[in-house]
């Protein structure tokens, strides 16, 4: 553990990680970059707490990707209040929101694993640290990573991921332990002691899904991790990414991609960064979709794509958010599958645990995001070859 920064006598810590808690395999903090302020050295006040001791679970299967599911989003940057939510298409040739074609309301059988599950053989060390990696059967960590699920399920599906966790400990630890697994994680970039957060939410049985740090011209920066951009050289671009996903270690599916950026429809930067999520088994979930560049990209290259129906708070008032859970529910009931986007505080971190105890007694099926995944294609073709152990490089 690192020593206390100088003002942690005034500060309230969070309980202390135990002296037996091993050390990161790779330095909390990577070394600064280029071109962009690094992220300030973390401090034993920025230590997650204690380790929960309940175990990772050990019945997920991995997800279908012969008919990929596919997620309808927002038509703008508002949250889907109840006025706002979208006419459903009718369930006759249902075409989700956002323009793409919904899944089918069954699925195919699914394999129950995806040969081998040994966690060193998708692990990659490089200079940077370790980064996920397909091994040499053709497992990709976003299919071995996924949470426990029942990928036949024909009921309508709903999913909610909730973004920014890592940087309020106390917060996050609420999640990870209160939420129901099947609710996803996403980490931001800049969270002291990333690879910790994303063990300790893995053992809970999240799956989790790392932020990537993008800049917006007319935004402030929220992340003080190097972003990438359209207007560096796609090296620059590369050594960033690889750094975060060292830091960040192992275990989690896929990586969180905002599409208000000038990144997201600049095809000479994008592609080669989506192409690299591909080629080491991560699915990609956009927001504020606003385009299709990057589920274009993404179906070209065989990467797994997700993305949102819209944001469940904005002010975290609990009527707005009651009421925005309320229209997803609607949504979802129609359109057969949504996912649904939330921030992490501490209004909306309390409101759903409560409502997802009950949500699946109203004829929803809750679903992690691997479960509101459209893998079609080339992304279908490499699941395939992976199933049967045959490589899928």
């Amino acid at each position: 553990m690192p020593p206390a920064a100088a003002d942690s006598a005034t500060a309230t810590p969070p309980p202390a990680i135990p002296a037996t808690e091993p050390a990161p395999a790779v330095p909390a903090q990577p070394p600064p970059v280029a071109a962009d302020t690094a992220p300030p050295p973390a401090t034993a006040k920025d230590a997650p707490p204690a380790s929960p001791s309940t175990g990772p679970s050990t019945e997920a299967p991995a997800p279908s990707g012969s008919a990929g599911a596919t997620v309808p989003a927002a038509p703008s940057d508002k949250p889907p209040t109840e006025a706002a939510v979208p006419t459903p298409a009718p369930l006759v040739a249902l075409i989700a929101a956002n323009g793409l074609p919904a899944p089918p309301p069954e699925k195919p059988a699914v394999p129950a694993r995806c040969p081998p599950l040994d966690p060193a053989a998708l692990v990659e060390w490089t200079p940077v640290g370790r980064l996920p990696r397909i091994d040499a059967n053709g497992c990709m960590p976003w299919l071995a990573n996924a949470a426990a699920f029942n990928y036949r399920e024909t009921r309508p599906r709903v999913g909610v991921i909730v973004l920014g966790l890592g940087k309020d400990p106390q917060l996050t630890q609420r999640a990870i332990d209160a939420l129901p697994p099947r609710i996803s994680l996403g980490f931001a970039s800049d969270a002291p002691w990333l690879d910790r957060w994303i063990d300790r939410a893995r053992a809970r049985g999240h799956e989790v899904l790392v932020m990537l740090p993008v800049q917006a011209p007319d935004k402030p920066r929220d992340s003080t991790w190097p972003p990438l951009r359209a207007d560096v050289a796609p090296e620059e671009n590369m050594r960033r990414l690889h750094t975060l996903l060292a830091r960040a270690g192992a275990g989690y599916i896929g990586v969180i991609v905002p599409t208000t950026t000038p990144l997201s429809s600049t095809d000479a930067a994008l592609r080669p960064l989506l192409k690299e999520v591909g080629d080491r088994g991560l699915l990609v979930l956009e927001t504020f979709r606003t385009g299709r560049t990057v589920y274009q990209t993404s179906k070209e290259l065989g990467v797994p794509y997700s993305s949102d129906a819209g944001w469940i708070d904005r002010k975290s008032e609990p009527d707005e958010i009651t009421a925005n859970l309320q229209a997803l529910e609607e949504f979802t009931l129609v359109n057969r599958f949504a996912l649904a986007v939330a921030t992490a505080q501490r209004e909306t971190i309390e409101r759903l645990i409560a409502w997802s105890k009950d949500i699946e007694t109203r004829g929803i099926a809750l679903a992690p995001v691997t479960g509101l995944t459209e893998c079609v294609d080339l992304c279908a073709e490499r699941v395939r070859k992976a199933m049967v152990g045959g490589g899928g490089r």
